[in-house]
């Protein structure tokens, strides 16, 4: 992987020119440099920008491991590390660099010489095509079927790009960005946006670097601007119009995602980032950046702080905005600090400087965490590795009628066109009938009073996470049908499925969300009733991450029950729940967009009331999803345009499945558990 990453950013400068931020030039000022030749090192420079594009290939599978995963890899490697040209220029600037200066000179004051001095005058000089030309290198793939260039420099000047964008640069980005955007859309199926107009996306390149890696200076220049201009990066619709995707404030959020997942591609010890948690977050942060708290009340319901774990460490990630990042020591001791490893100014990834192991071993718990103004009290507790019954196989053969429950909170708001149009796809699925027809509901009511006598849930979000778990709009609709089914013995069943879906007030919804603890609440109450092992199916993108929280959050159930008398012991419990995620992004450009992702958890039903097994269901949503049918729903719909058929090419639904992480069965190591004012409740990672 790490290869791969390599050869795709070059790295051309790296070597003679290492990136040391915080040296002071020290006995440079002793020197005079007038007699630099800046005009022969801006040549040997300008060589190696000319040459450093043109080796294009198609990323096969992202993220790339292997030079299999891109075209003619093993030959587009073996081509680049025989360019001798750019071995040369590498070789002819550090010597055309070294010997204009005093020997005298170590190391440390050579790289400081080269980067206060001589890049800034080499960059200032570039014209535009050229800054563009180095600018789309700070940025790699957004996933398989992007090309990309070998760069030469690009790492490196994209840390160090203040020399390259200017402030007039900056201004004239923000000015020149549209309230309502044009020559780009948004690809659910990949979860990026495409742009044909590339003067568009130059723009938005130049504004992600400005806010990524020097965001004082870009919020000074945005808080000088006229109002009008400032106002249109201040809108965030969550409806499911396209407009409602492109937005200025949208566009922002998507390159800075991408940016910093690009950046850590490879190289992080967490594994590779998800997108739709690092968007999140990143949406957050830029509603702090452009204080939008009193337009986009949903913003302030995103994650500010999360935190991944990994083999004995975490990573803290903090949605900074506006804020200043704040040095983070311990008063006790020993002392701890954080040290920012990830992401970027307007998203910061901290890794804590001491191993958390060691510090469950020597009992110290407990320490403090800055996110913004925020103070977030964080503890470490040991978690027991007892190992818990896999999933029971699901059996229905006794059981006449089985209740299916799905809650939909892709949007925070759901018209009345769009629910007309639902209603008719959902019956035009096959043999499924209207038993209620939509009707006004509070939200929290009725999952709470149906999730206790369900036998298959299907949750469906933009971005899940159990943590915070949305379910739907405070007030919401619901719609019930019901289907006959045979199963495999010849006897009827029938399926009840109530869909609760999300209902506007004034335009937009306000957002339900439960916490682990009152869903392990639910959970529990359905456990009373020794149903059969809950099948849940998180329709989600890459919400593969699910698995280890919910099996989380049913931890949580058998604690409950083991208080309670219940059970002695984990083992004397047969109910763990059966889990699905997806690994996969969807396309939600329009309503039948939407809902014809529901085509994988319908057949899924359909299978298990039959009498398959889970493993078999696993199997089906393996499959390909024929073109031809996806292609009628959107004819249905009137979704022709050709950017809707492409983002829904045949593709499977990419299950990952409990049973296929046995780990979670055995969960141990330690917990971690977050609290601060303000919180719905403690959150546990």
């Amino acid at each position: 992987m790490k290869k791969i990453i390599f050869i795709c950013v070059g790295l051309l400068l790296v070597n003679c020119i290492s990136n040391e931020k915080g040296r002071s030039p020290g006995s440079l000022n002793d020197h005079d440099f007038s007699k630099v030749d800046i005009d022969k090192l801006e040549k040997i420079y300008r060589f190696a920008l000319d040459h450093q594009s043109g080796n294009k290939f198609k990323i096969l599978n992202y993220p790339t491991s292997s030079a299999e995963d891109v075209t003619n890899g093993t030959e587009a490697i073996q081509q680049f590390e025989k360019l001798e040209a750019i071995q040369k220029t590498k070789d002819d600037f550090r010597n055309a660099l070294w010997s204009q200066l005093p020997h005298t000179l170590n190391q440390e004051e050579l790289t400081t010489l080269a980067g206060d001095y001589v890049r800034p005058q080499i960059l200032s000089r570039l014209n535009e095509a050229e800054k563009k030309t180095l600018i789309k290198f700070c940025f790699g793939p957004k996933g398989a079927g992007d090309y990309l260039e070998i760069g030469s420099f690009a790492t490196f000047e994209c840390n160090n790009y203040n020399f390259l964008i200017t402030e007039e640069d900056i201004a004239r980005s923000l000015e020149s960005i549209p309230n309502k955007p044009s020559g780009v859309y948004y690809d659910g199926g990949n979860g990026w946006h495409i742009y044909e107009d590339k003067d568009l996306e130059y723009n938005i390149q130049v504004l992600t670097l400005a806010i990524a890696l020097e965001k004082e200076r870009f919020v000074s220049i945005f808080d000088s601007l006229d109002k009008s201009i400032r106002e249109k990066f201040r809108h965030n619709s969550h409806g499911m119009s396209e407009e409602d995707k492109i937005e200025p404030f949208d566009l922002l959020s998507s390159y800075s995602t991408w940016h910093i997942i690009g950046q850590s591609s490879g190289q992080s010890d967490f594994g590779d980032l998800n997108k739709i948690y690092i968007g999140k977050l990143v949406q957050k942060s830029m509603s702090r950046l452009f204080q939008m708290f009193d337009r986009d009340p949903e913003s302030d319901k995103l994650p500010t702080m999360s935190i991944m774990k990994k083999e004995g460490r975490a990573l803290f990630w903090c949605a900074n905005g506006r804020f200043k990042p704040r040095h983070h020591t311990s008063t006790e001791k020993p002392n701890y600090s954080f040290f920012r490893s990830y992401g970027n100014d307007i998203l910061e990834g901290m890794v804590p400087s001491f191993k958390l192991a060691e510090l469950i071993e020597k009992k110290q718990m407990g320490f403090t965490f800055f996110c913004n103004t925020m103070e977030y009290k964080t503890s470490v507790r040991v978690e027991k590795a007892e190992a818990i019954n896999p999933p029971q196989p699901i059996d229905y053969s006794n059981q006449e009628q089985i209740n299916v429950l799905i809650t939909v909170a892709l949007v925070s708001e759901m018209n009345s066109s769009a629910l007309t149009l639902g209603k008719t796809y959902l019956r035009t699925m096959g043999g499924w009938s209207l038993v209620e027809d939509f009707k006004e509901i509070d939200t929290k009511s009725e999952f709470t009073r149906l999730l206790p006598d369900t036998d298959m849930y299907i949750p469906v979000s933009h971005a899940m996470d159990v943590n915070a778990f949305h379910v739907g709009t405070v007030k919401g609709y619901s719609l019930k049908l019901r289907k006959s089914v045979t199963d495999k013995s010849g006897r009827t069943k029938v399926l009840n499925a109530t869909l609760l879906l999300p209902k506007s007030d004034n335009g937009i919804g306000s957002s339900l969300i439960m916490n682990p603890d009152s869903l392990s609440d639910l959970l529990l109450q359905r456990s009373k009733q020794n149903k059969q092992p809950l099948f849940l199916m998180n329709t989600s993108c890459g919400s593969e991450k699910t698995l280890f929280t919910w099996m989380t959050t049913y931890r949580n159930v058998l604690r409950k029950k083991m208080k309670l008398g219940l059970i002695s012991n984990v083992l004397e419990d047969h109910g763990a729940p059966h889990i699905i995620g997806s690994k996969r992004y969807f396309d939600t450009g329009s309503t039948g967009a939407i809902l014809s992702h529901l085509s994988y958890p319908s057949g899924a039903i359909e299978q298990l009331a039959k009498g398959n097994s889970v493993a078999e269901v696993v199997e089906f949503l393996k499959q390909g999803q024929k073109k031809s049918f996806v292609g009628g729903i959107m004819s249905f719909f009137g979704d022709n345009d050709s950017q809707s058929d492409q983002s829904n090419s045949p593709e499977n639904f990419e299950p990952d499945y409990v049973m296929d992480h046995p780990e979670l069965l055995e969960i141990g190591g330690y917990r971690i558990n977050v609290n601060r004012r303000g919180f719905p409740a403690e959150r546990e990672y």
